[in-house]
């Protein structure tokens, strides 16, 4: 039995379809059927379908290829590449606090530990937003129309991963620049700290109440670091910066309820 393909006007690649010419394709018996669709390489993971699958049934009707096709990949790189996707998070937090909402003095002081790490072809790593320790803090004070509130918080730094450079002597008098990298997140910024604070005004209105509050946050100014930039320096070595989060902001607003 052959299957003809008139359509076809260029080569077909003989790793695809070994039996192939310019126009057709000849399969004689149905052990030739199961041999041609063994032999078709699958792009998705570069083997061929002999490799990784098995042909249960195949039949040929009308120019039509009619096959019932298993496939399986072997354990470990599935397994590999599964584990590239995933995480582990543990953590655990208390919390105390004093006070409700609606009272006039609330405190609250909460502690958390945490790990999460990526797991990778070199094992586990910490995630770039890994923090293993965090306090926070917080009060809020209410004056018969004032309010005034204070929080804050403490972390470990987040980590990161070095950049090396080296500029390297020719033979022919000129440079080049060697750069390599710590292992991924080997090393963590120094520890970050910040406080904010908020001071508002209630108003009675004939309708309603405005409310006019100060916001500052990062009382201090502190310059928390987050992350690492790169850019070549004149001499052509590699000069690194490291950037901050939010300096001091204050702003001002009004809330008119009504």
């Amino acid at each position: 039995m052959s299957h003809r393909n008139p359509g076809a006007d260029r080569n077909i690649d003989p790793r695809i379809l070994p039996n192939a010419g310019v126009r057709s394709v000849t399969v004689s018996t149905d052990s030739d059927v199961s041999k041609f669709l063994n032999s078709i390489e699958l792009s998705v993971v570069g083997q061929k379908l002999g490799d990784v699958g098995r042909v249960r049934a195949a039949s040929l009707s009308g120019g039509v290829v009619k096959a019932s096709i298993e496939l399986g990949f072997p354990c470990k790189s599935v397994h590999a590449s599964i584990r590239e996707q995933l995480a582990e998070a543990l953590g655990a937090e208390l919390i105390l606090t004093r006070g409700a909402s609606d009272e006039d003095l609330l405190w609250w002081l909460s502690y958390s530990w945490s790990r999460v790490e990526d797991s990778t072809g070199e094992g586990n790593v910490p995630r770039s937003w890994d923090q293993s320790h965090t306090l926070k803090g917080g009060v809020s004070l209410r004056w018969r129309q004032w309010d005034f509130s204070l929080a804050g918080e403490v972390h470990t730094g987040w980590p990161r991963t070095e950049l090396y450079s080296e500029l390297l002597s020719q033979p022919d008098g000129s440079t080049s620049l060697s750069v390599s990298t710590s292992r991924r997140n080997a090393f963590r910024h120094a520890l970050s700290h910040s406080l904010d604070m908020r001071i508002s005004r209630d108003f009675d209105l004939s309708r309603g109440t405005l409310t006019a509050f100060l916001e500052v946050t990062n009382l201090y100014n502190q310059e928390n670091a987050c992350c690492m930039e790169y850019s070549l320096a004149p001499d052509g070595s590699v000069a690194a910066n490291e950037t901050h989060w939010l300096p001091l902001v204050p702003s001002l607003g009004i809330v008119w309820r009504f």
